[in-house]
C-alpha cells in the first residue's frame, strides 16, 4: 500500500514538472555533464554520464531534463532507451552483464543512486520528445526505493559525432521532490563542448575554437561561473563592461582570499595573487577571446 502511494506521488510530481517549470525555487543541486568536454571523428561515438552534485534529504524522486545541440554536428540519445530488447527503459540495470553494452563496464553496480535504485514505470505516464537538435527526457523513481542523495550518475547520454565542426550541447532542467503537492526545484547546470574532426584549437585544449570560451588560454573544463560566454581563465571583466579596469580591480580586492567563484579565475577554488596575475595581464582589454560570447 504504501509502495502504491509512493508510486503515485512520484507519477504526481513527473507530470507536475511542466507546469512548476516557471518560478520554482533554485536548489544547490547541480547537474553536469562527465567528460565536459569531447573530442571525435565522424561516425565514433562515446557514453557521457550526467552527474548530480549536492543532492541533500529528502532526495529527488523526478526529473525532466532538455538538452539542445546542433544536431548537424552530433546526435544524440540516451542508451538506457535505445536498445530494445535488450534492456527496458530506465529499468534499473544493477548486474545484468547488458551494462558492457549500455554502459560499457561489465556491471552496473553503482552506490546506490538513480541508475540502480530508480526505474521508469509505464503506469506512471512518462513520456520523451526529441526534435531536431533537442531531446528532453522524464523520469522519475517507482517508490520501491528511498530517493537517492548526494552525488551520483542520474543517466547516460550517447553523443555520436554526424559532421566536422563544433557544438555546445546545453542543459535546462527541474527536479521534484515526492510531496503533494510536488514541490519543483530548478537545477544548476552544466554544458558539453563537441569538436569533431579536424580543427583549428589555438591553445591546444581539445575545444575547437569555433566553440572555445577561452580561445587562447587552455581550459578543456570550459568553466563559465557568471555565464556569459568567457571562460574564467580569460574573463578578469568582474563587471561586465567589456573592459577590465580600476572598476573590476576594486571589485576583485573586495573578494580576495576568499572563494568566490566569479574572481577564480584558474578555478582552484581561492581567489589569490595568481588570479591577482590574470587580472592585471587584461588590464585596459576586453575579456576573451571567445568562440561563443555574444
Amino acid at each position: 500500500m504504501q509502495a502504491a502511494a509512493a508510486r503515485r506521488v512520484a507519477g504526481l510530481a513527473v507530470a507536475t514538472l511542466g507546469t512548476l517549470w516557471a518560478g520554482v525555487a533554485r536548489a544547490d543541486v547541480q547537474l553536469v555533464f562527465e567528460p565536459a568536454a569531447l573530442a571525435l571523428n565522424v561516425g565514433d561515438s562515446q557514453l557521457v554520464a550526467l552527474r548530480a552534485l549536492g543532492v541533500e534529504d529528502p532526495g529527488l524522486n523526478a526529473f525532466q531534463v532538455s538538452v539542445s545541440f546542433d544536431e548537424g554536428i552530433i546526435s544524440l540519445a540516451d542508451p538506457n532507451a535505445a536498445f530494445p530488447g535488450v534492456v527496458e527503459p530506465y529499468q534499473p540495470l544493477g548486474g545484468d552483464p547488458s551494462c558492457i553494452t549500455v554502459r560499457g563496464t561489465p556491471t552496473c553496480e553503482d552506490p546506490p543512486w538513480f541508475l540502480t535504485d530508480t526505474s521508469r514505470a509505464p503506469r506512471l505516464g512518462l513520456t520523451d520528445t526529441a526534435t531536431p537538435g533537442a531531446t528532453t527526457v522524464v523520469f522519475g523513481s517507482t517508490g520501491s526505493a528511498p530517493a537517492p542523495t548526494g552525488d551520483g550518475a542520474l543517466l547516460l547520454f550517447e553523443v555520436s559525432a554526424v559532421a566536422d565542426g563544433g557544438t555546445v550541447a546545453t542543459l535546462s532542467a527541474v527536479a521534484a521532490r515526492a510531496e503533494t503537492p510536488p514541490t519543483a526545484i530548478a537545477l544548476t547546470t552544466g554544458t558539453l563542448t563537441v569538436t569533431v574532426g579536424s580543427i583549428v584549437d589555438s591553445d591546444g585544449d581539445g575545444v575547437a575554437d569555433s566553440v572555445d570560451n577561452c580561445v587562447l588560454a587552455a581550459n578543456a573544463d570550459q568553466r563559465d561561473t557568471n555565464g556569459d560566454g568567457f571562460g574564467n581563465l580569460c574573463d578578469p571583466d568582474l563587471n561586465g563592461d567589456n573592459v577590465v579596469n580600476a572598476i573590476d580591480l576594486g571589485q576583485f580586492k573586495t573578494v580576495f582570499f576568499t572563494a568566490d567563484e566569479d574572481a577564480d579565475f584558474d578555478g582552484n577554488g581561492i581567489v589569490n595573487v595568481v588570479d591577482l596575475g590574470i587580472l592585471k595581464n587584461f588590464f585596459f582589454l576586453p575579456p576573451g577571446p571567445s568562440g561563443i560570447a555574444p
